[in-house]
Formats: structure tokens, C-alpha cells, sequence
């Protein structure tokens, strides 16, 4: 549950110029705006993206050498088709504005104030055609920053299940920039590696993590056209978990080459603290046939962080939640032309506790894994739904309120359960959240409306969250907090709590009213935040909202 901020805030990622052949890519966060629609798209696949191409200046610009017509050749014979193949996104052909939208100020290089400017350029784009931006992917062509900014491409980090972005190329229309930063408007971050003294498997203070170095496809900054890694896929939801054997005993698997539609295409080890991806890619290049092993354990304790960006030059303060390490299991040399391979026939967990062996067979890998006695391992949560549909919709509201997604809406780094400030355990057991906010189109009392959609591993995992809720509210610590228990009848086979929490701090009081509704795997939850005490209409009132709400379980 996130309070509400002015604007949703998204992440953005920006791509360097070339540097000794290399392109780099750096983390900023910032906000983009609410003018979305008044209901969330709910799939991936399941309707046209269309990407529009703009060029912007302002006073003292230089000319833009690349033109809008080479951007959008990109977009076209790149960018669209490889994310459809990778990913079943179909990216389709937007407007292209082909006077530059002329803006007071320059481009600033970096920070939120870069963000702040991409949103500012995009709803400027928007008002001047009459159109909503919330199906909609803008791609900027900006003049070269006179304060010699070394990115060649900054991008708002999205959600696939979001269809939404905002792009800037710094005078260039390169088709890989554009499809790698494509790659971020749908929630990707980059196929890092995880470089060490020595081959295979090792402990995280003993590597270095190179960002982008694992660029054995689009996310990395080496140009190619290879395979999404199998994290990435399994992120937008192109790998379902069906897709993916979890390792939790021994056993023989065949698994399929990662480029293939259909089959087993991964295997997941989740040991300890130690989170590995394997996938099985056919030889390219000078990168073997075999097992390509991934870890998506963050690593916050590596021994150093390398990278072109001086952002990140010592220790990583990336986005854990899309990033992805590739280890070196044999003689793979990162530059701007990799050579040697990265991949093996053979693995162990640095634990000892799992060990693959493998072997080509007729197009398809032949995985032995051996899981040593009394180990217990982790299985791969169940991939994601589209949650979305279960958040405020307007016929829950009315016209007169305008749907848009909040703060981080679905990143799990924010909690869902914060009342009474206590910890609760249930919270490493969501799988995916959506929180969206209800904005009245004229003034009222209340200072944040919002709906928040979970799901939780399994059905006992969302249980246990009402579960500790109830137990935390009716004992709650917090300094300055009351819990005021309500009664609410919810749909049948759904259980439910229903409270207002009035909290005063620095002499302001917020009365918070909050309803949580459980079926399965998913939790419900409504939020009316308010200045003033509800009176027995208003909770009436919100409450029936909450019950539309929990029908859709």
C-alpha cells in the first residue's frame, strides 16, 4: 500500500554513448504523469501497442543530424519485430510529428530532472493531439546536450502488463538502442555477469559484477540479435512457470533450446540465498552449445562493481527486481566484441548442494541434476497474473474519477501491509501487485483514494496475510495510532477485514480506511485516506465500493 504521491514514479534507465565500443546504461528515479485512462489493459498480448516518434528543441539547439524517418525505420525493421519473436508484444506504427515540439529549456543530463522533462515533453505531445497516452509508447529524438552527456538513450522503466513508455535517443536512431530500450518500457533491466577468479559457481564478495557484461542478448550492450535470456522471458511473461522445472529433487530433464515456442525451456534452482535460471542455448559464434546459467540473487555484497557509468562504478544500486547475472562457466571475455564461451555441460551450486551434468541429443538438451541428501530447495513461485482487472475500474466510481496507476504501483520492493508500521512475514510471499489511485475530477475531502490487487504464492500465504493483519490491528504499538475494527459483509467465499486507522503525527491527523478482501491466491485491498473522521455515510459509501471491488475475485 503506497500513499499517494502527485504522480506515479517510475525508474529510468539511460544508455551511454559508445565508449571504447561499449554502450552503458544508468539508474535514476523519477515520475511520470497521470493522464491514463480510466481502466488498465490486463495482458501483454492481447492488443497493439503503437509507438509514436517525436523530435523536440529548444532555444540554442543544435540541428539534429538523425532523422525522424531513421528512428522509426529502427522501430519498424528491428525493434517491433524482435520484441513480437521474443516476447509476443506487438509494438505497432504510431504518429510521427514531423515539426520538433519546441520546449523553453534543455534536456537536463541526468537525475529527475530528466524525468520530469521526458514527462513534460509527453503530455505536451499529447494535450497539442487530443490523445490518451495510456496505450501508448513515445520515442523522443533530442538534439546533443550542451553539457556533453555521454548517454545515448534514457528510458522510463515500465511493467509489460502496463502498456506505456517513455523513450529520448540523443541524436541517434541506432536500431539495437532502440530495441534494448524498448526492452525497459516493459520492465526489463539488464543481463549483467558476474565475473569471478575463477570459472563456474562462486560466492558474491569474492566477483565483481560487471554491469551489461552477460551481453549474450538485447539487454546486455553488445549488439546482437540472440534470444531473450530465460529471466527476462519468464518477466514478461513470454515463459509462463509451467515453462520452468523447479529443481527440488534429483532427476533427468530435456530441455528445449531457449528460442524455442513450446516445452520445457528452463530450469530453476532457488538454494538458500542463491537464486540460479538455466537455460540451454545451440552454439553461436564463438559461445558453445550447453547449460547458460543465470543468478538473480542481488548482489549487494559483490566485491566490486564495474561499469561505464560513473554512477555505478563501486557498488551496485541497480534495479534488482529486472536485472540478471550471467556466470562464466568457462572461458567467456566481456568487451565490445566478446570472445571465448560462457556456457558448460556441467554445474554445481557453489553450495555443493546441486550438481548438473548434460549432453546434446538430437536439437535437445539432456539435463542429469543431483540434489544432495536432506537439502531442501525452493520451487519457482507461479508466473504472475495480470492483476490489473481486479483494481478500480469506473464503474466501481463513476465518471467523474480518473484511474491511474501510483507509486510504484507494482514493484514488489513496496510493502502491501503497513499498518501499525509492523513487519509482516507474508510480505516475501507476494508474487505480483498492482495498486492504481482513483483521482476526482473535482475537489473533495479526500486526500488519496486507491485500490491494491496481490497475489500471494498460494492461497495459505494470502490467508496468512489477512491472518497477521488482524492479529497486528488488534494489538497494535504504534505511537499515536487507534484501530477502530468495522463491520462489512463481503461476497460469499471471500474473507475480509475492514478498519479505520487514525494516526496524528507532527500535530496532523490521518484517518486511513481500509478494507482487505482474500480469495485463493489474492488479496484485495481498498484505501480512503482523510484529514477528518468518516461519518457512518462515508463508511457506508466506501464501502460498497469495496465489495464492487471484491466481486471480481
Amino acid at each position: 500500500m503506497r500513499h499517494r504521491a502527485k504522480f506515479p514514479v517510475l525508474r529510468a534507465r539511460t544508455t551511454r554513448a559508445k565508449t571504447a565500443g561499449l554502450l552503458s546504461l544508468t539508474l535514476v528515479i523519477g515520475v511520470t504523469f497521470s493522464l491514463f485512462g480510466n481502466e488498465l489493459s490486463t495482458a501483454h498480448a492481447d492488443y497493439s501497442r503503437p509507438i509514436d516518434v517525436i523530435s523536440i528543441s529548444w532555444p540554442g539547439s543544435s540541428a539534429l543530424a538523425t532523422s525522424i524517418s531513421s528512428v522509426r525505420a529502427g522501430i519498424q525493421s528491428n525493434a517491433a519485430p524482435y520484441w513480437k519473436r521474443e516476447a509476443n508484444i506487438d509494438f505497432t506504427r504510431g504518429m510521427d510529428l514531423s515539426a520538433p515540439l519546441a520546449m523553453t529549456s534543455e534536456l537536463p543530463c541526468n537525475g529527475d530532472a530528466t524525468v520530469n522533462y521526458l514527462n513534460d515533453v509527453a503530455k505536451k505531445f499529447y494535450l497539442s493531439q487530443g490523445l490518451n497516452p495510456g496505450t501508448r509508447y513515445l520515442v523522443i529524438l533530442a538534439p546533443m546536450i550542451s553539457k556533453n552527456c555521454v548517454w545515448a538513450a534514457k528510458t522510463i522503466v515500465g511493467d509489460y502488463r502496463i502498456p506505456f513508455g517513455i523513450s529520448v535517443l540523443q541524436d541517434n536512431a541506432v536500431p539495437f538502442v532502440i530495441t534494448h530500450e524498448l526492452g525497459h518500457t516493459l520492465g526489463l533491466g539488464h543481463t549483467n555477469l558476474m565475473s569471478c577468479p575463477q570459472a563456474g559457481d562462486n560466492l558474491w564478495p569474492d566477483c565483481k559484477n560487471i554491469e551489461y557484461g552477460g551481453s549474450v542478448d538485447i539487454m546486455g550492450n553488445v549488439e546482437t540479435d540472440q534470444s531473450l535470456n530465460i529471466y527476462h522471458k519468464w518477466r514478461v511473461g513470454d515463459i509462463r512457470s509451467s515453462d520452468i522445472q523447479s529443481i527440488t529433487q534429483s532427476g533427468k530433464f530435456l530441455l528445449n533450446d531457449i528460442s524455442s515456442t513450446s516445452g520445457l525451456r528452463g530450469l530453476f534452482i532457488h538454494d538458500g540465498a542463491d537464486v540460479y535460471w538455466i537455460e540451454y542455448r545451440k552454439a553461436y559464434g564463438t559461445f558453445k552449445a550447453g547449460l547458460y546459467i543465470y543468478r538473480s540473487d542481488t548482489p549487494i555484497n559483490a566485491g566490486s562493481t564495474s561499469s561505464v557509468n560513473p554512477e555505478y562504478a563501486g557498488r551496485y544500486v541497480g534495479d534488482s527486481s529486472g536485472d540478471i547475472w550471467l556466470l562464466n562457466l568457462d572461458n567467456y571475455a566481456y568487451s565490445s566484441h566478446p570472445i571465448g564461451s560462457p556456457s558448460s555441460l556441467s554445474f554445481s551450486t557453489i553450495s555443493g548442494n546441486v550438481q548438473l551434468e548434460s549432453s546434446e541429443v538430437n536439437g535437445q538438451l539432456e539435463v542429469e541434476a543431483t540434489v544432495s541428501s536432506g537439502v531442501s530447495l525452493q520451487e519457482l513461485p507461479p508466473s504472475p497474473l495480470n492483476i490489473t482487472k481486479y483494481n478500480f475500474a469506473t464503474s466501481d466510481l463513476g465518471s467523474l474519477y480518473q484511474i491511474s496507476p501510483v507509486v510504484d504501483g507494482t514493484s514488489l520492493a513496496d510493502p502491501t501491509l503497513q499498518i501499525c508500521n509492523a513487519r509482516y512475514t507474508s510480505e516475501a510471499h507476494r508474487v505480483a501487485r498492482s495498486q492504481v489511485e482513483a483521482n476526482p475530477l473535482y475537489k473533495t475531502k479526500y486526500s488519496f483514494i486507491s485500490s491494491e490487487a496481490v497475489q500471494y504464492e498460494s492461497s495459505s500465504w494470502a490467508n496468512r496475510a489477512l491472518r497477521e493483519l488482524t492479529s497486528v490491528a488488534s494489538k497494535c504499538s504504534e505511537p499515536g495510532t487507534q484501530i477502530r475494527f468495522l463491520n462489512f459483509k463481503a461476497s460469499p467465499n471471500v474473507s475480509s477485514l475492514s478498519l479505520i486507522s487514525t494516526s496524528k503525527s507532527n500535530g496532523l491527523v490521518q484517518n486511513l480506511l481500509a478494507t482487505f478482501q482474500v480469495k485463493g491466491k489474492l488479496m484485495v485491498g481498498t484505501y480512503v485516506l482523510s484529514p477528518t473522521s468518516f461519518s457512518a455515510v462515508e463508511i457506508t459509501k466506501w464501502q460498497s465500493v469495496a465489495v464492487k471491488v471484491g466481486r471480481k475475485l
